[in-house]
């Protein structure tokens, strides 16, 4: 009987020997193959891209982080919203306008909340003005601290005077709250 047990036993041990050289060595055998091919094609892969290549890339990269930090100096602050009708009076003044109305009124911005980083405030602004002293102050636009983007503009004759217009400026404002500037990645 003990016998029989130890040949059993044996017989075991030379199936899963056998199984492991036929079915498990080719497998781990192929396995590190395809590692072996994979390392070749990444190399092969890394050196089609040239160091110049890079370089430029690389320099292509700063300069859109340099015009992103530009453009996000632009997105007024949230937390300034109660001060906009104040700017917005001032910036026409400089160009010859008169502020008659801004809506959302101040109430109304006071109220503005978003939770995202970035909004967009709809808003309406009412100018009274020499027509060519607004075509001055849309052209002007870029160095506004803010993006003002126009939907639509309603000119209407002024009843005071004769040379001027009342100009409606429909458009979005957009607005950030409380923005954080990410480091810049680093590259190789």
């Amino acid at each position: 009987m003990d016998r029989k047990i130890l040949i059993i036993v044996a017989l075991f041990f030379v199936l899963v020997i056998a199984w492991a050289g036929i079915v498990v060595m080719p497998s781990t055998q192929e396995i590190s193959s395809l590692d072996k091919r994979l390392s070749t094609l990444e190399e092969k892969e890394r050196s089609r891209i040239s160091p110049m290549d890079v370089q430029i890339l690389s320099n292509r990269v700063d300069s859109l982080e340099q015009h992103v930090t530009v453009k996000m100096t632009r997105i007024y602050p949230g937390e300034k919203l109660l001060d906009l009708g104040r700017t917005i009076e001032q910036l026409g003044g400089k160009y010859g306008l008169k502020l008659l109305s801004l809506s959302p009124d101040y109430n109304s911005l006071h109220l503005f909340r978003e939770e995202n980083q970035i909004s967009e405030l709809p808003i309406q602004i009412n100018f009274e003005g020499r027509f060519i002293d607004f075509g001055h102050f849309l052209d002007q636009r870029a160095d506004f601290p803010f993006v003002l983007r126009v939907h639509k503009i309603t000119m209407d004759k002024s009843e005071s005077q004769l040379k001027k217009l009342t100009i409606a400026l429909n458009g979005v404002l957009v607005i950030g709250n409380r923005l954080k500037t990410e480091p810049g990645r680093t590259r190789p």
